[in-house]
């Protein structure tokens, strides 16, 4: 029953799911610190899993079974842009036994913009410990493990355990790439096409122009600016036969010239000032960028984006390509969506850290793909 005729108990962890009013879902943890009593105040923190493991404050009243608070200071953060997650607008919820009935209503709206449902966790977790430690830092967290997707959460950890050399686990070299433009031309030209020939593209460009994929952060930066030059100064269609010798379409039928494309993702990321690794912002940092970045031709899923991100150093991204879903969906026995992926591999990048302390989303992500990759390229 709900709780308004005793004095409500909500200190600890409560963990769920927060459901877009336009479909979208991601994970949830709140920990209050204290309880408000039948009516009084409440403070703690939110985390959020998907958004580079991010924690906010949080700060609010309880009347009755009755809870509301709104997102305050950031707390902490897996990337400098964290305080992205401090967003206007108040969460009301109902408290019934040992879950969280609410919804969000939009600070500038005043509309219903989504709800979310939250279960008290049972004893302490190691993502609870840490919120509440002095340091108010997370550093590679054990992740909450959302109720509704604990089961395939724990299968795909087990497929993962059984099948891939997790304990040498290492990236490829494109993840050392210390110059912006190689991460642009290597997500563009991986829509739909075998990756010797992104690397035969990167190579060639770096060839051209004298760049040196990994070099340290002593040697010259190659900028966006750069990119962008290179390609105007010859332009696109000769860019694509005599650069990089290689014409290919982000799409067979409507598509343009991915030498093209790669030219709009660079000047995309020029009118917001980006111009190395360094000056990009984490994803989700910059919606205005991310949104203009998404009206490049071959970019509309969001799946090439993510990819641009991860090359770029976010170690909490997963590319959602066939390769990651074909996996995912062999394991758990149905078809995964590209949001499901992103909770599954960081669910399970959490569950096995205990046993692989070095491991990561993007880190698991990409033994998965070299997983289906070897093994459909031997069947």
């Amino acid at each position: 029953m709900a709780a308004e005729d005793s004095e409500v108990v909500l200190k600890g962890e409560w963990s769920g799911t927060f459901k877009e009013s336009g479909g979208r879902q991601y994970p949830m943890c709140v920990w209050i610190d204290g309880d408000g009593g039948l009516t009084g105040t409440i403070s703690g923190r939110v985390n959020w899993l998907v958004f580079r493991d991010s924690t906010v404050g949080m700060r609010g009243t309880i009347d009755g079974a009755h809870i509301s608070w709104q997102q305050t200071d950031l707390i902490s953060e897996m990337s400098p842009n964290g305080a992205k997650l401090v967003i206007g607008g108040e969460y009301r919820g109902v408290v019934v036994e040992n879950r969280i009935d609410g919804h969000w209503i939009g600070k500038n709206s005043g509309k219903l913009q989504g709800n979310f449902t939250l279960y008290r966790s049972v004893g302490t977790s190691s993502k609870a410990a840490s919120i509440a430690s002095e340091q108010q830092r997370v550093k590679q967290p054990k992740s909450t493990i959302v109720p509704e997707f604990a089961d395939d959460i724990e299968i795909t950890a087990k497929r993962c355990r059984d099948l891939l050399p997790l304990g040498s686990a290492v990236l490829g070299s494109e993840y050392g790439y210390q110059h912006l433009p190689l991460c642009i031309l290597d997500a563009v030209w991986s829509i739909g096409v075998r990756y010797t020939g992104v690397q035969n593209v990167v190579s060639r460009y770096c060839t051209r122009y004298g760049v040196d994929a990994n070099a340290t952060s002593t040697m010259a930066s190659h900028t966006t600016d750069d990119l962008i030059t290179n390609i105007q100064s010859v332009g696109a269609s000769r860019f694509a036969v005599e650069i990089v010798s290689n014409s290919q379409r982000t799409s067979a039928t409507g598509g343009v010239l991915k030498a093209e494309a790669v030219l709009r993702f660079a000047q995309a990321l020029q009118r917001h000032g980006i111009q190395s690794r360094e000056s990009l912002p984490k994803y989700g940092g910059n919606d205005q960028m991310e949104q203009e970045l998404r009206q490049v031709p071959g970019q509309g899923s969001g799946k090439s984006l993510k990819y641009f991100f991860m090359l770029a150093g976010d170690r909490n991204l997963v590319k959602p390509d066939r390769m990651t879903l074909g996996f995912l969906a062999q394991a758990i026995g149905r078809k995964i969506t590209d949001d499901e992926a992103q909770i599954l591999i960081a669910g399970a990048s959490a569950a096995l850290r205990d046993e692989f302390p070095h491991l990561t989303p993007r880190e698991l992500d990409h033994e998965i793909w070299k997983y289906q990759r070897s093994h459909a390229s031997s069947s």
